[in-house]
């Protein structure tokens, strides 16, 4: 972490230099204000707005989410540097101020912390750490990691309650199927990522205008960064750069030719046609909403109740895929590390990520 905390701010470092020249003087990534002049000398209009609760009083809203939605190379540097700054923040001080004196975490880890059912976590949250922190976690020597992970399981799960022939009949005919990806090649997007989110955006009761967002904030997170001195496989990534760089201009360009303009118009059309090929979705939430008008409750796999008002029906459908999800999951965790027939095996569970487990 040590490691990753120098690399970042020399990252850090660089991005400010380039900021500072592209603006023509210092500006302050960190200052809503100094961005709102820049961007309005430039003719870009904020995305989204901050609203004050007692006043009412709207501010431009210029955080990574916002800027994301931009095409701007201005907006793409400011996006790295607020990304490192949370990276630097986050994991490579926060994590290691909550580690003991034999530099181990101990996460608080809560089997009924949320709503749903989901375990959650605390001091630190374990639960949305990027890919590369994962490598601070060590197997003792003479022992072995393992991990198990449920894939797509709250989609396959949306598939079950769907009961919609074409969704089950791609999950039957191979149940290996990545259907984020095959969403994606329908579309003719190519992005896995951008339809994952669409998906559990909608499963997740995402209004279409927080969606919209993600979706732009997506596809500008697809932009590649070129590599940094120090990187592994630094000469392989450099090499690669500009093959990915033009892979992810060629998609811009076909979105732009075929949705419109802006990140906004792109978002907003996709999710049209979205639903267009997963009608499920909307057939699912009417049954959803019809099961709490008739009797104020819908009730996962494992009969665990959940009660809502008919205006928020559109959340009932998350927590019953999520919370079957989640009551699976944990049933499976119960079997492996605290069953009688299976304890001996001296199997012990390292940390948890929502729908995996990592053990040893």
């Amino acid at each position: 972490f040590k490691q990753v905390e120098c690399a970042m701010l020399g990252k850090m470092i660089k991005l400010q230099e380039k900021i500072t020249a592209l603006a023509g003087y210092e500006l302050n990534p960190g200052s809503w204000v100094q961005k709102n002049l820049y961007f309005q000398s430039k003719g870009i209009d904020p995305v989204a707005w901050n609203e004050d609760k007692e006043t009412g009083v709207k501010t431009p809203c210029w955080n990574k989410d916002a800027l994301a939605q931009i095409i701007d190379p201005m907006a793409n540097l400011l996006v790295a540097y607020t990304k490192s700054n949370t990276a630097l923040s986050t994991f490579c001080r926060g994590w290691v101020e909550m580690a003991d004196a034999n530099n181990i975490m101990h996460p608080n880890f809560k089997s009924a912390g949320t709503a749903t059912g989901r375990i959650s976590c605390e001091h630190p949250n374990m639960q949305n750490p990027p890919k590369w922190a994962m490598h601070g976690i060590i197997i003792p020597e003479g022992e072995i990691g393992v991990k198990f992970d449920y894939s797509q399981i709250e989609y396959r799960i949306f598939a079950h309650y769907s009961k919609d022939a074409a969704l089950l009949k791609v999950y039957t005919d191979n149940p290996r199927v990545d259907f984020h990806q095959l969403l994606a090649d329908r579309l003719q997007l190519g992005a896995r990522d951008v339809v994952k989110r669409v998906n559990f955006g909608i499963l997740y009761g995402m209004g279409r205008k927080k969606l919209k967002r993600t979706v732009a904030k997506l596809i500008h997170d697809l932009r590649p960064e070129p590599p940094e001195l120090g990187d592994k496989d630094y000469e392989k990534l450099l090499i690669s750069y500009p093959e990915r760089l033009d892979k992810y201009e060629k998609l811009l360009e076909f979105l732009q030719y075929k949705y419109g303009g802006t990140l906004d118009e792109i978002a907003d059309k996709i999710l049209v046609e979205y639903h267009q090929l997963v009608p499920a979705v909307k057939t699912l939430l009417d049954r959803v909403k019809q099961t709490i008008h008739a009797r104020g409750n819908v009730r996962n796999f494992f009969g665990r109740y959940f009660q809502f008002e008919l205006d928020f029906a559109y959340v009932a459908l998350n927590y019953l895929c999520q919370g079957t999800a989640a009551d699976l999951f944990k049933n499976r965790v119960n079997a492996i590390f605290y069953d009688r027939r299976t304890i001996a095996s001296g199997a012990k569970m390292v940390t948890n990520i929502h729908d995996s487990v990592l053990a040893r």
